[in-house]
């Protein structure tokens, strides 16, 4: 087992986390739970967001009626599905046939909004194909076009995507920590509360059952997917 192309952060990042979190883990010989917990927070983040991170190729049907025009551009724009932009490969109209004379470039729709814009001077019916998403911060634009294990196969990238935003990074190490941490003592997550035991009063730790939910709501404003 070793790290997809697509996981959110790599195995030396979870290690380092852990190490610093968890006294007494030896790394060797729990290298199955780290990379356990690395897959189960990509998949818990890709099915929660409803979007992919880890950049890849995307068809995208943009009717004539999607289109609208921008004076601040002097072009015509249509969202993109899945964001952000980073590079486009492809028009063809709707029986797949290349359009002629017919420009897409991606723009944004402000100063510091992702490229989540197509824009053209001549709107069209058309299916657009795109790359969107991030890449990690250890991985090169050739991991992600290699066909290696571990690699993309994304062979006809030629733009170097932006890393994955820090926010998104954080958490998803904060949830591969509590997956670790079931798989190797049971508990999910905790949060402490004050008990009454006889005369004293004492602070015990329960297991907080919504403590993965928690680190995927703090960021759902900023990176939920909307249709």
């Amino acid at each position: 087992m070793s790290v997809r192309y697509n996981d959110l952060i790599s195995d030396a990042q979870l290690e380092e986390a852990a190490l610093k979190s968890m006294a007494g883990l030896t790394i060797a010989s729990n290298q199955v739970a780290i990379q356990e917990a690395i897959r189960d927070t990509t998949d818990r983040f890709e099915s929660f967001f409803d979007r992919f991170f880890i950049v890849r190729s995307f068809t995208q049907r943009i009717p004539i009626n999607a289109w609208s025009y921008n004076r601040l551009l002097e072009r015509y724009v249509a969202w993109a599905s899945d964001k952000p932009i980073v590079e486009i490969k492809s028009i063809v109209d709707t029986a797949g046939s290349t359009i002629s004379g017919t420009t897409v470039t991606r723009e944004k729709s402000s100063p510091n909004s992702s490229y989540n814009w197509f824009a053209t001077s001549t709107p069209r019916d058309c299916r657009v194909t795109y790359f969107s998403g991030y890449k990690r911060s250890d991985q090169a634009l050739a991991d992600l076009t290699g066909t290696g294990p571990g690699q993309g196969g994304l062979t006809t990238l030629t733009v170097t995507p932006d890393d994955l935003p820090s926010d998104v990074r954080r958490k998803a190490i904060e949830l591969a920590m509590l997956y670790m941490r079931r798989a190797l003592d049971g508990t999910l997550g905790s949060s402490s509360r004050m008990q009454q035991v006889g005369s004293q009063v004492v602070t015990v730790n329960a297991i907080d059952s919504r403590a993965e939910d928690k680190i995927l709501e703090s960021i759902a404003g900023a990176y939920k997917r909307r249709v």
